[in-house]
């Protein structure tokens, strides 16, 4: 019963009728390639290149993050295998659950619920390529994410879009 209604809560949420409207801005990458709708209360705090890494940090008043990490390099391609290898390079991240998100229009969205107890606390991790280049995009929260967060993070993360020429 618990199930049911905790189902049913999420599709309320991800159809929009909640309590509390959120507004979203459409923000586009770095690169200009891709974009998605994020909501409003993020605002941009930094944004770097490291080496081949171009990283955009968004961050609301309460210290929760989005970032987005994109490199380009066109051999490496993201599956399920590679997304597995990398989250267990380091000891100090949990993996609670994978997912593979296949967006309409978009393609496959590799994922993760991560536990990283040494930096960041609770975080969903998303990696996939758009043309040539591979990213990563870390919603981070720190701590535990209720189901009113983690579907806020899915409504945002679906809406992923390629540019269009």
């Amino acid at each position: 019963m618990k199930k049911l209604i905790g189902a049913l809560i999420l599709v309320l949420l991800l159809a929009g009728c909640q309590k509390d409207s959120i507004e979203y801005q459409t923000i586009t990458s770095s690169l200009g390639d891709i974009n998605f709708n994020m909501e409003k209360a993020y605002e941009l705090k930094d944004d770097e290149v490291i080496e081949n890494f171009h990283m955009t940090t968004y961050e609301k008043a309460d210290g929760k993050q989005i970032r987005i990490v994109s490199e380009e390099n066109a051999a490496y391609v993201v599956d399920e295998s590679v997304l597995e290898e990398e989250l267990t390079q380091v000891d100090e991240i949990h993996v609670e659950r994978t997912e593979i998100l296949d967006i309409e229009g978009f393609g496959k969205v590799y994922g993760a619920l991560l536990d990283d107890s040494q930096l960041a606390g609770m975080m969903f991790y998303y990696k996939f390529n758009a043309g040539t280049t591979v990213y990563t995009i870390l919603f981070i929260n720190g701590e535990d994410f209720t189901k009113e967060e983690e579907a806020k993070v899915k409504a945002m993360i679906t809406t992923l879009k390629l540019k269009e020429n």
